[in-house]
């Protein structure tokens, strides 16, 4: 990948993946990087990679990269860290066979400025922050095979109409807490609104999850089983019988701040998630 710092020697190991979309979350440390390289992580949330022609962007949370709650207008830390960039690891690999992955780890850093300190990150062409939504550019990914396979290029999500009362389940990292060798968990939910319904005139709906901190950024697939009737299809025919899964969109964080409250998420749609990628605006901090 280009436009990146200088990567770690890779670490490989070769294990079993029941879902492949397992591989499709990131864990990613919100960081500072002072003058002299040297860097002190802020704290973890969750991403994941969208494709737009022969580019790659990463997707998460506007809140993260600015360390700041958009609804109480405040720092989301107590000591008012300033995130500058964001660590990840990037996995490469392949296919062994027999349901294994050989997996081919990379460190990477992104800055979240560029040399005019003037923000890097894209955020909705409408309604800016408003959405919780930003897209980082990570630069070609060449001839090297991405196993964290960006969602919308993922071949088996079925395109269906997903409805209110609909399991879903947000993939990401609790707590900081893995699933595996560097893998998400995988937290149940039900779609709670009805997702045609844009609620507060902004693409999002609503979820009911136990979710807790750690998972904001985290995609959210909906799962339907039985019956499938995918989208502008009619007749049995065309019917899926089994297991259909659909990206549903980005998770950001719980209704309130009462975890024994209403216990709702916020997850902001699909559609959101490819308009900031494919015709965002340049960011801005809070304080812009």
């Amino acid at each position: 990948m280009n436009d990146q710092p200088a990567i770690s020697i890779p670490q490989r190991d070769a294990v079993s993946i029941s879902n492949p979309l397992s591989l499709a979350a990131l864990k990613i440390f919100i960081s500072r990087k002072d003058s002299s390289g040297q860097i002190l992580r802020g704290g973890h949330a969750s991403g994941f990679f969208w494709a737009i022609s022969d580019e790659i962007y990463l997707i998460t949370n506007w809140h993260n990269v600015c360390a700041w709650d958009p609804i109480q207008n405040r720092a989301l830390s107590e000591r008012s860290f300033t995130p500058n960039c964001i660590e990840l690891i990037i996995e490469l690999g392949h296919d062994v066979g027999d349901g294994r992955i050989n997996r081919d780890f990379r460190d990477a850093v992104i800055d979240l400025f560029d040399t005019d300190d003037k923000p890097k990150w894209l955020e909705h062409p409408t309604y800016g922050n408003r959405v919780d939504v930003v897209a980082l550019k990570l630069g070609k990914v060449g001839d090297a095979k991405l196993s964290n396979q960006p969602l919308n290029a993922y071949s088996d999500f079925v395109d269906y109409e997903v409805a209110v009362g609909d399991d879903a389940f947000v993939v990401g990292y609790p707590l900081g807490l893995e699933g595996g060798p560097r893998l998400p968990i995988w937290k149940r939910a039900s779609i709670a609104t009805e997702p045609h319904h844009d609620l507060e005139q902004l693409p999002k709906i609503l979820i009911d999850p136990a979710t807790r901190q750690g998972m904001s950024g985290a995609p959210v697939i909906a799962v339907r089983r039985g019956l499938t009737q995918p989208r502008g299809t009619t007749g049995l025919g065309n019917s899926i019988l089994g297991t259909a899964e659909t990206f549903l969109g980005i998770y950001s964080g719980r209704v309130g701040e009462d975890g024994l409250g209403a216990q709702l998420g916020i997850v902001w749609k699909a559609a959101a998630v490819d308009e900031v990628a494919r015709r965002g605006v340049q960011g801005k901090t809070p304080f812009q």
